[in-house]
């Protein structure tokens, strides 16, 4: 019912009319139940239950989002789950990037390293101390694509990233100095996720 269909006397058209024999009718005030104090029409029951039922049903829809967004972001917290590795911290960057952090314990083996590349997701890095360098500050970071592996160097500035075997991966993270030793509350390794636009340098073999 809108303002148009109230009469001019304060009854509705409804409401002027004569009642049926033998059927009492319960008349409401403009200004009560059915009217707020503003005079303004409250909806029925019927759509007030309909506005309810909507809310929840955003509220499920929200969380549906926000477990899709979860599903395909990038699993880079997966080493927790594997014998031999400890998780130290997560970092932000949004929305850029994540960083997990983690440490080797003595329950490492080189069936761990192994896993680790195995399970590695694709839209995610790897990265460790290069131990050709000993204590210098160079790093390698490894992307998969399928069975294939692929390396960059970063060391006063970065290489092109080049494609190397499983095997030769292996070797250079079980032989890298945090790995072998770690050392107070010094991350081992790193995953990150890959921004969107570096998401294909490694195939395209960029630096």
């Amino acid at each position: 019912m809108t303002r148009s269909q109230i009469s001019s006397s304060g009854q509705s058209p409804n409401q002027s009319r004569q009642p049926t024999p033998g059927v009492r009718l319960a008349t409401r005030p403009l200004v009560g139940a059915q009217y707020g104090l503003s005079g303004r029409l409250r909806p029925p029951g019927n759509q007030a239950d309909g506005a309810a039922r909507t809310s929840v049903s955003c509220a499920i829809i929200a969380c549906d989002v926000r477990r899709l967004i979860r599903s395909v972001m990038p699993k880079g917290d997966y080493p927790a789950s594997i014998n031999g590795f400890r998780f130290l911290k997560q970092r932000e960057l949004p929305p850029v990037a994540t960083w997990w952090d983690f440490q080797t314990t003595e329950a490492f083996q080189p069936d761990s390293a192994r896993r680790l590349l195995d399970d590695l997701p694709e839209d995610c890095e790897l990265s460790f101390f290069d131990p050709e360098h000993g204590r210098e500050e160079a790093w390698l970071f490894v992307r998969r694509a399928g069975q294939r592996f692929f390396v960059k160097k970063v060391r006063r500035g970065s290489s092109p990233w080049a494609e190397q075997s499983f095997d030769s991966v292996i070797v250079a993270f079980l032989a890298s100095p945090l790995v072998q030793k770690p050392a107070g509350s010094f991350d081992s390794f790193t995953v990150s996720s890959i921004p969107d636009h570096q998401r294909y340098d490694h195939i395209n073999g960029k630096a």
